[in-house]
């Protein structure tokens, strides 16, 4: 391209070199034919554009994250005049489409079609553009190239990765994490109150006199069921960095909630899910629907709160005293946090720390040892790294 726009340079120069010294009706021609030159092909490249038909498919317009999907592009020429030059630019921030990197440039006769199979990958959940970003093309002696930003967009809801753990370290290890409830014999209505015998019913519980009087198995009523809950409280607040360093941190505490999440809802034990966007929310998990509900939940999700993780940890507990398990999930540890964590533990809730790491400054590194020294269990997770290496055994 360089190479003709000299050329060009020179035999305009030449020409008006050749008019201004000489003049006649052959160099007139030549100066005149040398101006009109970038007019017809600047219109030349606009017709292309404007007849250039287009097209971009994706199977689905839903993803998970990190998972390729089939990607179709194509491009035809339904006029009479030959496209010398069209080549494409993808998107490749939040999306790769793989291929992308070798040069994709098509030439296309009157009637012509070309085709790219391929498929591409998301990094980043979210809703947002993939594909074609935009659309160069070239003139017929490669004079002048533009770059024209693409009309209609291909978008895309990626949702969070999730990972499946085959077992959950950061449990409790005194309990049956199978246990969802613990009875008590303080608890049992009046003698009365009975109901028939049930297979899995604690011997305990058999009402033996009133099996006695009416000839059959009969078990006390239980007037309460204590339940210990395990509690994610969720970070919601914009994390620090560029956009891809947000994202990255963002979606390494979604996919860290959904995997605990996962393991144990399929575990048969019941989780909440606790976070602030628009008002405290709080997400109950207890079966395979519940799960699929958050996880489309989760991938619009804004992270935009202003609420600090220990104000939502505080105020759960203070409305919520019974005991609970906690795992907090952050990618900011403060002084804050510390006292918050340091006051739950002194009403004796358990709390884990996940702290999803990234640069960290002195006040953060003070902090993450005194929790540290203080007993309470801090995993650090960087976005890169595996969960079933960190918390899945």
């Amino acid at each position: 391209m360089r190479k003709n726009q000299m050329t060009y340079i020179a035999l305009l120069l030449s020409s008006t070199i050749l008019v201004s010294l000489r003049g006649g009706v052959i160099t007139y021609a030549l100066f005149y034919l040398c101006l009109g030159i970038p007019v017809v092909a600047v219109a030349y490249i606009f017709y292309v554009y404007m007849c250039l038909q287009f097209y971009q498919h994706t199977p689905s317009k839903i993803v998970e994250k990190g998972k390729l999907l089939p990607y179709e592009v194509i491009f035809r020429n339904p006029g009479w005049i030959p496209f010398t030059y069209v080549k494409v630019n993808f998107y490749d921030e939040q999306c790769k489409v793989e291929e992308s990197n070798k040069v994709k440039e098509y030439y296309l006769l009157p009637g012509d079609e070309k085709k790219l199979d391929t498929t591409l990958k998301c990094f980043y959940r979210g809703e947002y553009s993939v594909g074609v970003k935009e659309i160069e093309i070239m003139d017929f002696l490669y004079l002048f190239k533009i770059t024209f930003p693409m009309m209609w967009f291909l978008e895309l809801t990626v949702l969070p990765k999730v990972m499946e753990l085959k077992d959950l370290g950061i449990l409790p290890t005194y309990e049956d994490p199978k246990s969802l409830y613990s009875f008590s014999m303080e608890d049992m209505l009046l003698e009365s109150d009975t109901r028939k015998y049930q297979p899995g019913d604690n011997l305990k519980q058999i009402h033996w006199k009133a099996v006695a009087r009416q000839g059959e198995l009969l078990t006390r009523r239980v007037a309460t069921e204590v339940k210990r809950e395990n509690i994610i409280v969720m970070e919601q607040c914009a994390a620090e960095g560029t956009l891809y360093q947000k994202l990255a941190l963002e979606d390494k505490v979604l996919e860290i909630v959904l995997a605990i999440s996962f393991y144990l809802q399929a575990a048969k034990i019941g989780t909440k899910v606790i976070y602030e966007e628009n008002g405290l929310q709080s997400y109950s998990i207890q079966n395979e629907l519940d799960f699929g509900n958050f996880y489309h939940t989760s991938s619009k999700l804004h992270f935009n709160s202003r609420i600090g993780i220990e104000n939502i940890l505080e105020t759960y507990i203070e409305t919520n005293p019974k005991l609970n398990f906690y795992i907090v999930v952050t990618y900011y540890i403060t002084e804050k946090l510390y006292v918050s964590v340091q006051s739950a533990i002194a009403n004796n809730q358990q709390i884990v720390i996940l702290y999803v790491q990234h640069p960290m400054n002195k006040v953060e590194e003070v902090v993450l040892n005194k929790l540290r020294m203080t007993g309470n269990q801090v995993y650090c997770i960087t976005p890169e790294d595996s969960l079933e290496e960190i918390i899945g055994r």
